[in-house]
């Protein structure tokens, strides 16, 4: 996860003076604006990524409490994995998806620059 973070940042600020123009003002402020946006929607993709893993393992924990046997057992651990790996590639494709929108803010300053 720190490694998601830093790469998050570290991509903004190569953009940084992208995002300067005469209808907002001093470059600055408009960098902190859309770091600050940017930031935003990081947290967001892994606060719900936080979420879902406690959904799986309270439903995971429910469904061992439950088990009789070794067989019930397995396929909790099953259902568990199985969810979690679709938890985690959601998380992965919406990390993808902001690294993306980064990348793009950026290569559009680069093109946009005198």
């Amino acid at each position: 996860m720190k490694y998601h973070a830093a790469l998050i940042v570290m991509l903004a600020l190569s953009a940084q003076a992208s995002f300067a123009n005469d209808d907002f003002g001093p470059p600055r402020g408009r960098f902190q604006e859309v770091h600050a946006r940017l930031f935003n929607e990081f947290r967001n993709i892994e606060s719900v990524s936080h979420r879902e893993r406690i959904a799986i393992l309270q439903q995971a924990e429910a469904c061992i409490q439950a088990a009789a046997n070794r067989d019930q057992y397995r396929s909790c651990e099953e259902r568990e994995q199985a969810a979690r790996e679709q938890s985690n590639e959601k998380a992965k494709a919406s990390r993808q998806a902001l690294r993306a929108k980064v990348e793009q803010m950026r290569q559009s300053f680069a093109m946009n620059r005198p």
